[in-house]
């Protein structure tokens, strides 16, 4: 029923023709409080829903980015411009230059 009533809401507040929507802020904030305030409150929610576990986030993020390291530090770069290659690599794709070296 109040999805109903925000809908309504919105659609008057986004009506094409300006006669049509509301005529003042203050007449569409006090609708807009009834319908908030008809709404279940947040506490009712069960907390693991409002609240992420912030440990196994911040694990994830850290693995992801010993990952990245990891892969960066592998790469192989040209030695002229730096550019990534891959490692069947015999000349630079980005500046021509050869990666064997001398003997």
């Amino acid at each position: 029923m109040q999805l109903n009533q925000l809908n309504q809401l919105i659609h008057h507040a986004m009506a094409m023709n300006p006669g049509s929507r509301y005529p003042t802020v203050a007449e569409f904030a006090a609708d807009l409080k009834k319908v908030i305030a008809a709404l279940p409150s947040p506490a009712s929610a069960p907390p693991a829903i409002l609240q992420p576990d912030l440990p196994q986030l911040d694990e994830a993020l850290q693995a992801a980015k010993e990952q990245q390291r990891a892969e960066a530090r592998s790469a192989l770069r040209c030695p002229r411009c730096g550019w990534e290659l891959p490692h069947s690599a015999r000349f630079c794709s980005h500046c021509g230059s050869s990666l064997s070296v001398p003997n």
